[in-house]
């Protein structure tokens, strides 16, 4: 069976994975699914959904093995291992009656892509903390021409 043919990849709209970083309010109820601990990934993937919150806009890290010309969204909290390369969503609340585009909302929540989890980070003391590698550094990746090279290798040879 082809990947095309088990999965429906249209299902996706390209709206959720914005070109460049959202501003996020501080404390801003976000979402990671992965596999952590190994969990979820027997049978039947099922990845295992954590609630955290937005603990900061853009800020570089000063830390050592860090480079200081990178930025990271932090999160409020430390995730346990396996959430490393989880997508964070945030939702925002849609209130009734508002046009998006051409589309009249009914009101509800509207998913967001802020980025991928990279590592959790901490101190001296016992905090933790997570860093999310923002969304605007995977499209570099991935309008790179090095990507596209890539890319090109991965098509079937004719």
């Amino acid at each position: 069976m082809a990947y095309q043919d088990r999965f429906d990849l249209l299902a996706i709209g390209e709206d959720l994975f914005p070109k460049k970083d959202i501003e996020i309010s501080l404390l801003t109820p976000a979402y990671v699914l992965g596999f952590p601990m190994g969990l979820g990934v027997k049978e039947k993937l099922s990845p295992i959904a954590k609630g955290t919150q937005i603990a900061s806009r853009l800020t570089s890290i000063d830390s050592p093995g860090i480079s200081p010309d990178l930025q990271f969204i932090l999160l409020d909290q430390a995730l346990a291992q396996g959430y490393s390369g989880a997508p964070v969503f945030y939702t925002e609340d849609i209130p009734s009656g508002v046009t998006i585009g051409s589309q009249r909302m009914k009101g509800g929540e509207k998913l967001h892509f802020v980025g991928i989890l990279s590592a959790s980070f901490s101190d001296k003391t016992g905090g933790k903390i997570s860093l999310v590698i923002p969304i605007s550094y995977i499209w570099d990746i991935l309008e790179s021409s090095e990507f596209r090279k890539y890319e090109k290798g991965l098509e079937p040879k004719k």
